[in-house]
């Protein structure tokens, strides 16, 4: 779990790193107050990198964190913002974690962004990146790169679905035949 740093001040007992996210590396320590504190820093239990890597492998074990932690939606929202914010006419390598419209996206294919290549809508350029505690609203695949996983879980008028199928690109709650291939959850 994520906490607001106004617990770090020795209210809390979590045993995580309190740090600023920039551009989504840890910045530890870059409080100069406490208002700052609640605003800009967050707690990372169980997350810790030892100080002498460089500030890739941080932000590569950051980003392996993010993906393999079970954290609440709120504590997605609050990481997110600690990534740069997708802009056109900005050269993107492989790899690269940008946000935008409260979404994380990885990039997974090098390119100069335009104006109309948002990243909801260009998956040959962009895969959004997902928490694996965090349900994600349902998006029409449209194609192979973005198929939703056998036993993925999504978000669907109102409802959690569970994907039964690998490669999954039907609408959950659809019409027949179609709506054999996800389960509803809640």
């Amino acid at each position: 779990m994520i906490t607001e740093a106004s617990k770090i001040n020795g209210v809390s007992s979590h045993t995580g790193i309190a740090a600023r996210l920039v551009n989504g590396i840890l910045i530890e320590g870059t409080a100069t107050n406490v208002t700052e504190t609640i605003h800009d820093m967050v707690i990372l239990p169980d997350f810790s990198i030892p100080k002498d890597v460089d500030q890739q492998a941080q932000k590569q074990a950051l980003d392996d964190y993010i993906l393999q932690s079970e954290i609440t939606t709120d504590e997605y929202a609050a990481l997110i913002s600690g990534y740069p914010q997708w802009k056109a006419g900005v050269e993107y390598e492989i790899d690269e974690w940008v946000s935008y419209n409260g979404s994380l996206y990885r990039v997974v294919q090098a390119h100069t962004s335009q104006a109309n290549w948002h990243p909801d809508v260009v998956p040959a350029l962009f895969t959004a990146v997902v928490p694996a505690g965090v349900i994600p609203v349902w998006v029409q695949p449209t194609g192979a790169q973005d198929a939703y996983a056998k036993d993925a879980k999504v978000e669907y008028n109102g409802h959690i679905y569970q994907s039964l199928i690998p490669a999954n690109v039907t609408v959950p709650d659809g019409d027949e035949p179609y709506n054999r291939y996800w389960k509803l959850i809640s």
